[in-house]
């Protein structure tokens, strides 16, 4: 039983972070009005597709192709973080709330 919860909270820390990680990106991203263009661009780099930006005007076999990119980038980033999540219980172990999370903040600048 103990094992079982030490892996729901280290996937839930991991999706936690995976999920400020992409709150930044999108913040960003509408703050330079091009909502989503980090996530695509890194999801066309990652899988192999062209980098530059989309045509001007509505190709909708370039959105769709972008969308779809964009889907498996963001199925592999929650992934990866649910790893380190469940890496950093191990490696990172349970004291008081403050220790805890410098040594976390630690681990999560080591992992970036």
């Amino acid at each position: 039983m103990r094992g079982m919860k030490r892996i729901s909270a280290g996937l839930q820390a991991g999706l936690i972070a995976g999920g400020g990680v992409a709150l930044f990106f999108l913040a960003t991203d509408v703050i330079r009005l091009a909502p989503l263009e980090t996530v695509a661009a890194l999801a066309r780099t990652l899988l192999g597709m062209p980098v530059e930006a989309l045509p001007p005007g509505l190709d909708i076999a370039a959105l769709a192709t972008t969308g779809a990119a964009v889907g498996v980038y963001s199925l592999l980033h929650f992934a990866a973080f649910g790893a380190l999540g469940l890496l950093a219980t191990y490696l990172v172990p349970a004291a008081s709330f403050w220790a805890t999370l410098g040594r976390g903040a630690l681990f999560g600048a080591a992992t970036a």
